[in-house]
C-alpha cells in the first residue's frame, strides 16, 4: 500500500511539474508534496473545486499542499494535470 501511494504521489508530482505555472518545492517525499503555483492558492483550489477536484491545502498565499492515496486513480491525476492547466494558463 505504500508503495502504490509513493507511486501515484511520484506521478502526480511530474505531471503537476510540466505546467507552465507550477513548480513542485519538495525534492523528496512519499505522499504528500508542496507546489507553488502562480496564482493565489486560495483561486486555485476554488477553481479546482468547481471541477470537483479537491486540489490540497493553502499553506502560503501561493503553495499549495498536495496529497496522493491509493484511492486516487490514473483518471484523477490526468484530471488534476488537466484542470490545473487549464486554470493557470
Amino acid at each position: 500500500l505504500a508503495l502504490i501511494n509513493h507511486k501515484k504521489a511520484c506521478d502526480l508530482a511530474d505531471a503537476l511539474d510540466q505546467i507552465n505555472g507550477v513548480k513542485v518545492i519538495n525534492d523528496s517525499f512519499f505522499n504528500e508534496f508542496t507546489i507553488e503555483v502562480n496564482l493565489d492558492a486560495d483561486v486555485v483550489l476554488s477553481k479546482l473545486l468547481e471541477n470537483k477536484i479537491i486540489g490540497g491545502l493553502k499553506i502560503a498565499k501561493n503553495r499549495i499542499l498536495v496529497a496522493v492515496t491509493e484511492l486516487n486513480s490514473v483518471d484523477d491525476i490526468v484530471n488534476y494535470k488537466n484542470t490545473l492547466n487549464k486554470i493557470l494558463n
